[in-house]
């Protein structure tokens, strides 16, 4: 498997129920001083569909249909599982809603950047059940101090890529919260441009490009204690 931010071309290669038949747009982001690029590609399901897939998520067996596959598993395992009162439910059915119903007020953090629950979970509530009582989720907890949180900000709900912790953890994993060094510690971007009288636009432009986000402001402080 490529590591990430190496292309491999797919082309023509199958991976489930789909096949591979051209390049996709790659997609770039960038969380604190990181620069991730994505490479997708275009596919073809077996039942006819078409859709845009992530080469992370074809390598690693994460996505092998449209959905179709997800829809049959769901149709084959409908019956009553007894949990849709639990607060776990409301934490998947919330999840859910935020990457795939456009009404929701936070569906332009998720859906709209192109989150999505992995097969695995998006039909099958014990499924992600028994994954969430097996990695650290506290059905006794009180509110707030066990959610689920998405380890990469730019990746989906999946098994590999979600854990339980405190929200006040989790708000440091936010879109608007990346990280850069500052004064010997990570600190969120929106507060070193708070400190330094700096937009936090200009900060993320600069680590974008690779440069030192501060570089104008310790010019100016390196002239001062010189003059």
């Amino acid at each position: 498997m490529p590591k990430r931010g190496e292309r491999k071309d797919l082309t023509g290669m199958r991976f489930g129920r789909l096949l591979v038949e051209s390049e996709a747009a790659p997609v770039t982001v960038f969380s604190g001083a990181r620069i991730h690029r994505y490479y997708r590609w275009n596919c073809t399901c077996d039942c006819g569909n078409s859709c845009i897939v992530k080469s992370q998520e074809l390598l690693a067996g994460k996505t092998v249909s449209c959905g179709c596959f997800a829809n049959e598993t769901r149709l084959a395992n409908r019956k009553t599982h007894g949990l849709s009162k639990t607060r776990l439910y409301r934490v998947y059915t919330g999840m859910k809603t935020r990457c795939y119903n456009k009404r929701d007020p936070h569906y332009h953090s998720y859906g709209g950047r192109g989150i999505r629950v992995c097969d695995e979970w998006l039909h099958d509530f014990k499924s992600f059940y028994d994954w969430a009582l097996s990695h650290g989720y506290d059905p006794d907890a009180s509110p707030g101090a066990c959610s689920i949180d998405r380890i990469d900000v730019d990746g989906d709900y999946s098994p590999d890529n979600c854990r339980f912790i405190t929200m006040s953890e989790q708000a440091y994993n936010k879109t608007d919260s990346h990280l850069i060094y500052y004064k010997g510690e990570m600190v969120p971007i929106s507060k070193v441009a708070k400190l330094e009288g700096i937009s936090e636009k200009t900060i993320f432009s600069r680590v974008y490009r690779g440069q030192d986000p501060l570089k104008d402001i310790r010019k100016t402080r390196r002239s001062y204690a010189t003059s």
